[in-house]
């Protein structure tokens, strides 16, 4: 009898069949593949991707910022003061309807970008009703004064009235024409610590005017984005 020598199995690889989907790849490669990115995120990450861009958006950022923040940037009123052993904030005493909604629009918009679990027109509906009821509300229960004196308080500080107080970064709402200082040095003024940016011929603080315009930029731009866009849809 020959002998029948067995097949030599040692040096063969084994090849297990590989799972594979629908699509005609392999489980493996789906595991490995990165999920593809919305179209909307891959625009604005191609878009954001040049220096020119992420300048053009630092510069909407910070106009946005003091247009939302400009009472609290620029403002004539302190912040915080005591006054006759009384905390009070003339600030908020005459913050406008207008000044109260646009920082909660700002506000509810950045709180609800943040919420991803939620679906987008659930957010916009959430936006909508925030706005409104913080708007209504402001106009029913805000009634700033309709005659703004400005210098009372640098007055009355400067008669001791006043214990402390905190004022804004810039001590002057755009309105504020000084009539306190009709004594000191005629208007128009150079910059000084005072003000940084000088004063116009009515004795107005630039650098106040310049923050608070920051509302009528972002304004124009909404309102001409917006035409844009239905008018080119």
């Amino acid at each position: 009898m020959s002998n029948l020598s067995a097949p030599d199995t040692a040096g063969m690889a084994l090849k297990v069949p590989m799972e594979t989907e629908p699509g005609g790849q392999s489980r493996g490669q789906q595991q490995s593949d990165p999920t593809p990115r919305p179209w909307l995120t891959q625009v604005v990450l191609r878009t954001f991707s040049t220096r020119a861009a992420k300048a053009g958006l630092t510069c909407i950022a910070v106009v946005s910022f003091c247009a939302v923040f400009a009472p609290f940037l620029a403002n004539s009123y302190p912040l915080l003061m005591m006054k006759d052993h009384h905390l009070i904030s003339p600030l908020a005493q005459n913050l406008t309807a207008a000044d109260c909604t646009l920082l909660a629009m700002s506000l509810t918009a950045i709180g609800l970008w943040f919420v991803h679990r939620v679906r987008v027109y659930r957010r916009a509906l959430w936006f909508l009703g925030i706005t409104a009821t913080v708007a209504v509300a402001s106009l029913v229960w805000l009634h700033p004064p309709r005659v703004q004196v400005y210098h009372q308080f640098r007055n009355a500080q400067r008669l001791g009235q006043i214990q402390w107080a905190i004022h804004t970064l810039i001590q002057f709402s755009p309105g504020d024409h000084s009539f306190d200082e009709a004594a000191g040095p005629s208007h128009p003024q150079s910059p000084s610590s005072r003000h940084w940016m000088g004063t116009d011929a009515n004795g107005a603080d630039i650098a106040s005017h310049m923050i608070h315009a920051c509302r009528i930029a972002m304004a124009v731009g909404f309102i001409s984005t917006g035409l844009a866009a239905v008018i080119g849809s």
